[in-house]
């Protein structure tokens, strides 16, 4: 599939266009005229005889070339400036494939070429123009907009058909049901571009079960089932629950790329961390036993002693002298005590 971006760079959205730009519109070529509609019958033959050289002419161009004239006076009297380009790409879809492809009018490869020609028409009927509104919007439309417009407009041309001349008839109401069938099954690859005009349509169908209730109407209603609108229900619905599973996988898949790296970050400062703390403790150990060293060699030893601590120690020290003394005179006496074996002495 094609890219759903155009090439000016926009986004296009079918969302809500067919309402906003269609909405009380009627496509069908043979539904009954206005009289403004009737005037536009003689410029549309007149646009016939100069694109057709002269040729023959074709009933059905004049038909679909008044629909688009039509149309063109819709846009300008119902649709506001900032809708103005989109609708003038339903005008440019319906004049390419209602009447270029349709007429096999190969001499104007740009389809705003053909539409001038139209404009051109003005001159020979001052009292009716056909409109230029859509002169200054871009007539590109890619190959999978055109796919999407061709199965909206089959659907809401059965829907005219169907609150028009084909009122209540089964046939029409088939058709309807299998184009939104067919949509639906293109709604696959185009979901955030289709999703509300499905909707749409949904509560088209409602409303047409919710007003053919009696005979002979009802026959038609009938074919849009409950099971059949729930089914249509359930499809967008499962397909939202995918896109939101979709996004879920994505959003966890790029949350681990991003967590991964500060994980390895987060582990490599906690080891530079650790080792820090381990230097420092090192470091200040070190610092103090060599403090304690200086202390020690070059001082004097009982100066930084406490008072009790102190008393303690010379006592000690004077134990230790008196028990040195006595040991002194034994070792003495003892070695004079060879010869006089029974002799103790005493200090």
């Amino acid at each position: 599939m094609t890219s759903a971006t155009n090439p000016d760079g926009e986004d296009f959205s079918f969302n809500g266009m067919f309402h906003t730009c269609a909405n009380g519109f009627n496509w069908d070529m043979e539904a009954n005229i206005s009289r403004d509609d009737q005037e536009l019958t003689l410029l549309c033959s007149k646009f016939q005889n100069a694109v057709n050289n002269g040729g023959y002419n074709n009933i059905n161009f004049i038909k679909y070339c008044r629909v688009l004239c039509s149309y063109l006076k819709y846009i300008v009297r119902n649709i506001e400036e900032n809708n103005e380009k989109n609708c003038c790409k339903l005008f440019y879809y319906k004049l390419k494939n209602d009447i270029i492809h349709k007429f096999s009018i190969n001499e104007y490869s740009e389809a705003k070429d053909f539409y001038n020609k139209m404009v051109e028409q003005n001159i020979y009927s001052p009292r009716t123009k056909i409109s230029d509104i859509c002169m200054s919007h871009p007539e590109h439309i890619k190959q999978e907009t055109s796919n999407i417009f061709e199965y909206l407009f089959n659907i809401y041309y059965y829907k005219d058909l169907l609150n028009g001349r084909k009122i209540g008839e089964t046939g029409t109401m088939r058709q309807f049901k299998k184009k939104i069938e067919h949509l639906e099954n293109f709604y696959n690859n185009n979901k955030d571009r289709l999703k509300e005009e499905l909707q749409k349509i949904i509560e088209i169908c409602k409303d047409f079960k919710n007003r053919w209730t009696t005979h002979p109407y009802k026959h038609a209603a009938a074919i849009l089932s409950d099971s059949w609108l729930l089914e249509r229900k359930r499809k967008l619905e499962e397909k939202d629950e995918k896109t939101i599973r979709n996004i879920g996988k994505q959003t966890k898949t790029l949350e681990k790329k991003l967590i991964d790296p500060q994980a390895f970050m987060n582990t490599e400062t906690d080891n530079v961390t650790n080792t820090g703390i381990s230097i420092g403790k090192f470091f200040i150990t070190f610092s103090i036993l060599i403090i304690l060293f200086i202390l020690y060699k070059y001082t004097p030893y009982f100066s930084f002693l406490k008072p009790r601590i102190r008393k303690l120690r010379r006592k000690m020290n004077k134990n230790n002298k008196n028990n040195l003394g006595l040991m002194e005179t034994f070792d003495f006496e003892y070695n004079n005590s060879i010869d006089d074996r029974y002799k103790i002495a005493y200090s």
